[in-house]
């Protein structure tokens, strides 16, 4: 299908799945290819790269933890972009701290679905997951480290971050962002604007002046829309006025690929 906004690997074995999921993709422009199980689906893929996988987890035979491990990487992340489709609501925590690109219950709409399936198939070419994956093939992901005094809102971004190929960590102070970007050497920092005891900005700036640090990108952004994005911060390579996740993601991959 040459006018195909992509191809999906759908993985179910219940019926009424394939069909319903796998005809609302069809008329939203996407080529589906079905699987009624988790060995048929690894003989899909023999023959065919899709460009995501819809996968249920609760299936006869080898089942979908199996066929997880059977397409995963050395690196931790996953050969496709897989998007986890299961009536096992309670999964969803266990699931964000894997390779996995989403999680949704079945009992979610049809077009909470659809978006879920647009947001990842539109990040598969950007420039900073392509940058990411790539690094990931080779044995080792982009390190972005994430500086958010918020413990909830930290595992949050860290959370969201992996599962887009990062390999990503949280510091909740300031005086451990500067420790760990000694010790760990991130490709970049996304980094709060307030933090406890000494300001974002001010931690940019004596990233800056150390040797050992002062390669490392730094991103700062502020959900508070109190501070102007029009000024200008020493050793920031992007600053980003709210704490959306998409603009976040966006703006390191910006910085990487600069």
């Amino acid at each position: 299908m040459s006018d195909s906004k992509g191809m999906i690997l759908l993985v179910d074995d219940d019926p009424a799945i394939l069909l319903s999921v796998g005809d609302q993709l069809q008329f939203e422009g996407y080529e589906v290819v079905k699987a009624e199980s988790a060995e048929q689906a690894l003989e899909r893929l023999k023959k065919l790269k899709p460009d995501l996988i819809i996968l249920d987890i609760s299936m006869p035979g080898i089942g979908g933890m199996a066929f997880l491990k059977q397409i995963s990487q050395v690196a931790g992340t996953m050969k496709y972009p897989v998007l986890v489709f299961t009536a096992r609501a309670e999964l969803d925590q266990f699931f964000a701290h894997t390779g996995v690109n989403g999680f949704l219950s079945k009992t979610t709409d049809p077009e909470t679905l659809l978006k879920e399936i647009d947001h990842i198939m539109a990040k598969r070419n950007t420039p900073g997951s392509a940058l990411a994956a790539g690094a990931a093939a080779s044995g080792r992901r982009m390190r972005v480290m994430i500086a958010e005094d918020d413990a909830r809102e930290c595992e949050h971004l860290v959370n969201y971050f992996t599962r887009y190929g990062y390999e990503a960590n949280g510091v909740s102070n300031s005086y451990a962002v500067i420790e760990t970007a000694v010790t760990h050497s991130p490709d970049v920092i996304l980094l709060k604007y307030i933090m406890p005891h000494v300001n974002g900005p001010a931690i940019a700036a004596m990233l800056g002046s150390m040797p050992s640090t002062q390669k490392i990108r730094v991103v700062l952004y502020d959900g508070s829309g109190v501070h102007d994005g029009a000024a200008t911060y020493t050793n920031v390579r992007s600053f980003v006025g709210s704490a959306d996740d998409d603009a976040l993601l966006k703006a390191v991959e910006n910085t990487l690929k600069g």
